[in-house]
């Protein structure tokens, strides 16, 4: 149950007497002072009932009073989308004013974000406890772990408790979290040792327990202090001694549970019972109501006496979720089943409809249709996670074993609708018990492609599109295909997603034609049908609303960069990200942020291209898609790379090539060959390029040079072969990027006519080199040329260095290095330093204020600068106001400013 914090007047049973647990104690009572001058965060976790509530309740009364804020997962709540935000947009009404709760169609990103903004405004200092982390839903896992990433300057703790690794449950970002040593501070509880026991005998009001009698039964429990405490108050010290050598056979927790709640009088024992059938929670009205209690004032005094209950303002829980199963369990089946009949008639909506279907004792067809059309009214307002809990109820009460497995595969559909690819893995072997048929082959190929096996998954979702007619109805043939597209897309079998995205075009699923229609932009693309690819994304692309609009959005984005404009691409893919922040639903989420990035990155604007990047990766890493996760990985490490972060480079790279699945996946690892070709140019390592890519290439450049990845790659080949000497190699490379016409962007352009100046000079065909640097110097429409067109600058400033030319060489480096500064890319810039100096012309420490501000420095200031406010930049940057406070403070310091009116001359915009 949640933690009280100032606990209100009640029936509240009275705690045991807190023992031991001093290291742990005084751990956790560090993690609440050091949050008085930054967030903190602290893991408690352990096996139920080893004291992690007790820990907790005891360190926050040590502490310094603070604004206390108390949540809790429930087992029987895991399901309920939002279920926990929605407990803490209650719990801060009274400080932070009303928040909405998050729809079923949110995005936990959006979510994370608001409840970042929420909690990084608060007026004073506060501890957030979430207490059975295990059994938090995982889309309010999710947000609040996209939160918890990003706080950092405001005086917060977070202590979560729960059982250990509930990253099974919640997802890999969880695991990752709660094991980052430096972001977390965890606290692992085991048993109390045998002098606490005699501290907490004699709580109980037995004194007598000997160190030896301790000691035995610390052996006998595992110093498990549940257990423990219930042995003592069932036989006492006295009882334990007459047992002689051998101490009695330890009763569970449910026999003395069950003895309790047997030893009650009537109207208390149905109270306890009919509580543990209604929930976590339940009112005294509703329990009397259940179990027809004449007297439930009297009966809810006998259950607090006996430890059993405790209430708070109305509101009845049992003491320990393990009190409330055990009771659960621990009541005869008729007797349960009478009791939830009762619960249908004092609930409504879906509630009632869960305790009839635990009413039925068989077959249960009304129980059936009634569930299946409430999960048809979930899936239809997008809440698609409670739609598949709800037929994964029904599918027991099924007629027939047709029936049931019709209703396990539907539920599985709806998880994959979800995006929860882990609970989808979870649902494997109920699939697999499945009769054969098209749609078990569909489900199939659904969880194939979660675990990122395209193989298996092209070839069993390949079947079921194949098969005449639709694999048991319209919507299973056009989700089949659309993931059959994406599978053959990481496959690289573009051809393939073509034909496979037809098909799901021809369908009336908006999720569905959006995935196909990214699918099929992605393939024409490769295979360079730029016309086809835009037709794919058709509509007004900046003003569509609707299921499946931002997807589409998406894949007009995703077409346009491909086509080589960059610009189209960054506001596509830019207006996705802003309106997915508003709130609006977007299942390409990750993707269109990687592909942003990668628009900012050729157009030289690497610090946002970073942001977006990183973004993409927590988005990935959260929400458990390996395919994604490869994709923005790489991303990332290409734009550390440019700018200089060759450690944060290789970082990335290590996360990309450990996601499993990857050796499965042909477009994950040209993808990671990419990124390691990317990083190792940057380290100006021919050999490395070249290694790199002819891992994947099998030391052809052939058949790629018109059909896989983004077209600017293929320069790197060039310049590979180039740096290792190759030259007939390189100039056949060239000769076919030529032929494929895919140099009509001016990133490409000038990474092409740099290749082209780099071969000639290797041979020593210096005017020819010249020329071809020359030739890629054009009028860029499209913006100041980003770090393509610095480095090809910089090129031709070293070779009129070289030529003895220092005043035009002077010129050309200047101008490099500019364009590197504003670009964020600091290793080209301190590279264009060094041929200065070598001309004469040292840069004096200073010239590049901006250069000075840390990358979340800069975008504060920027924006600020253009006019937003403290909260708006917060929003945009998906971190608190007081974040955004922190980081203004060392901007006017750096730069020597006083206020935000002085920031657009700070950063050489004077005209701002």
């Amino acid at each position: 149950m949640p933690l009280p914090t100032d606990r209100p007047p009640g029936r509240a049973r009275r705690p045991g007497p807190f023992v031991g647990r001093r290291d742990e104690l005084s751990r956790l009572g560090g993690v609440l002072a050091r949050a008085e001058a930054a967030a903190t965060v602290a893991w408690v976790e352990g096996p139920s009932g080893i004291g992690k509530t007790a820990l907790v309740r005891r360190a926050l009364d040590e502490a310094p009073t603070r604004l206390r804020i108390a949540v809790s997962g429930a087992e029987d709540e895991g399901s309920l989308r939002f279920g926990v935000v929605d407990q803490l947009w209650t719990a801060l009404e009274a400080t932070a004013g009303p928040r909405p709760p998050a729809g079923p169609d949110a995005d936990p990103l959006v979510v994370g974000a608001d409840l970042l903004a929420v909690l990084g405004s608060l007026e004073r200092p506060a501890v957030v406890v979430v207490d059975d982390l295990q059994w938090v839903d995982v889309e309010s896992a999710r947000a609040l772990l996209f939160a918890l990433r990003r706080l950092r300057d405001e005086p917060l703790a977070v202590v979560l408790a729960g059982h250990p690794d509930p990253g099974v449950r919640l997802g890999p970002g969880w695991a990752h979290h709660l094991g980052d040593e430096d972001a977390v501070v965890r606290i692992a509880l085991g048993g109390v040792s045998a002098e606490d026991l005699v501290a907490l005998a004699a709580g109980l009001g037995e004194p007598d327990l000997s160190p030896r009698l301790a000691r035995r039964l610390r052996a006998h429990t595992d110093g498990h202090p549940l257990h423990a405490r219930a042995l003592l108050e069932e036989h006492g010290v006295a009882g334990l001694r007459r047992a002689g050598r051998t101490l009695p056979a330890p009763r569970s927790l449910a026999t003395v549970v069950a003895d309790r709640v047997g030893g009650l009088a009537d109207g208390a024992r149905g109270l306890v019972q009919a509580g543990a059938v209604l929930g976590r929670t339940f009112t005294v009205d509703a329990a009397a109501r259940v179990a027809a209690v004449d007297d439930p004032v009297a009966a809810l005094d006998a259950a607090v006496e006996a430890g059993l209950l405790e209430e708070v303002d109305g509101v009845v829980a049992f003491t320990h979720p393990l009190v409330r199963a055990a009771t659960a369990h621990g009541t005869g089946p008729l007797r349960r089943q009478v009791l939830h009949e009762a619960a249908a008639t004092v609930t409504s909506g879906t509630a009632a409809l869960l305790h009839r279907a635990a009413a039925a004792s068989g077959p249960a067809p009304d129980v059936v249709a009634a569930l299946e059309a409430e999960a048809a009214d979930l899936a239809a307002a997008g809440d698609h996670a409670r739609a598949a809990d709800l037929l994964e109820v029904a599918a027991p009460l099924a007629s027939s074993p047709a029936e049931r497995d019709r209703l396990v595969l539907d539920a599985a559909v709806g998880v994959h609708a979800a995006g929860d690819f882990v609970r989808l893995d979870a649902l494997r072997p109920r699939v697999d018990a499945c009769a054969p048929g098209p749609r078990r082959t569909v489900v199939e190929g659904l969880a194939a492609f979660a675990v990122n096996d395209p193989v298996r998954a092209e070839a069993l979702l390949g079947r079921a599109v194949g098969l005449r007619g639709d694999p048991g109805g319209g919507p299973w043939a056009s989700r089949a295909a659309a993931t059959l597209a994406l599978a053959r897309v990481q496959l690289t079998d573009w051809e393939g997603a073509c034909d496979a995205a037809e098909v799901t075009l021809a369908g009336d699923s908006p999720w569905d034609r959006s995935v196909a229609r990214y699918a099929l932009a992605l393939s024409c693309a490769q295979v360079g049908d730029t016309d086809r690819a835009r037709r794919a994304a058709p509509g007004p692309v900046g003003d569509g609303r609707g299921p499946g609009a931002l997807d589409d959005l998406a894949a007009a984005g995703v077409a346009a960069l491909y086509a080589g404009d960059l610009a189209a691409a960054e506001e596509a893919l830019g207006a996705v990200a802003r309106r997915a922040r508003a709130g609006e639903p977007v299942h390409l989420h990750e993707v269109a942020l990687a592909n942003l990035a990668h628009a900012q990155h050729r157009r030289g604007r690497l610090d946002d291209a970073a942001f977006h990047a990183e973004l993409a990766v927590a988005l990935a890493t959260d929400a458990g898609r390996p395919s994604g996760r490869v994709a923005a990985h790489g991303a990332a490490a290409a734009i550390a790379a440019d700018r200089g972060r060759l450690d944060e480079a290789d970082a990335h790279l290590a996360e990309a090539a450990a996601v499993p699945g990857l050796d499965r996946s042909r477009l994950g690892r040209l993808l990671v060959a990419l990124a390691r070709a990317a990083v190792a140019d940057a380290r100006e390592d021919p050999e490395a390029v070249v290694a790199a890519l002819g891992a994947e290439l099998d030391g052809r450049v052939e058949p790629w040079m018109a059909t896989v990845g983004p077209p600017t790659w293929r320069a790197l080949v060039v310049g590979g072969l180039v740096g290792t000497g190759r030259g007939a190699d390189a100039c056949a490379a060239l000769a076919l990027v030529r032929a494929a016409d895919v140099a009509t962007t001016w990133p490409l352009r000038a990474d092409l006519a740099r290749a082209e100046g780099r071969l000639a000079a290797s041979e020593g065909r210096v005017d020819e080199a010249e020329a071809a640097y020359r030739s890629g110097l054009v009028a860029d429409a499209d913006g100041p040329p980003g770090p393509a067109g610095a480095r090809l600058e910089a090129d031709l400033g070293r070779l009129l260095v070289d030529q003895g030319r220092r005043r035009d060489a002077v010129e050309h480096l200047r101008s490099a290095r500019q364009a590197f500064a504003r670009s964020g890319a600091a290793a080209g810039a301190a590279r264009c330093d060094e041929d200065l100096a070598r001309c004469g012309l040292p840069v004096r420490a200073g010239d590049d204020d901006p250069l000075l501000l840390t990358d979340a420095e800069l975008r504060v200031a920027r924006l600020v600068a253009d006019g937003a406010t403290n909260r708006a930049a917060a929003a945009e940057l998906f971190v608190s106001p007081k974040t955004v406070e922190f980081h203004l403070a060392n901007v006017y310091a750096k730069l020597g400013i006083s206020s935000r009116r002085d920031l657009p001359t700070g950063l050489g915009r004077p005209d701002r």
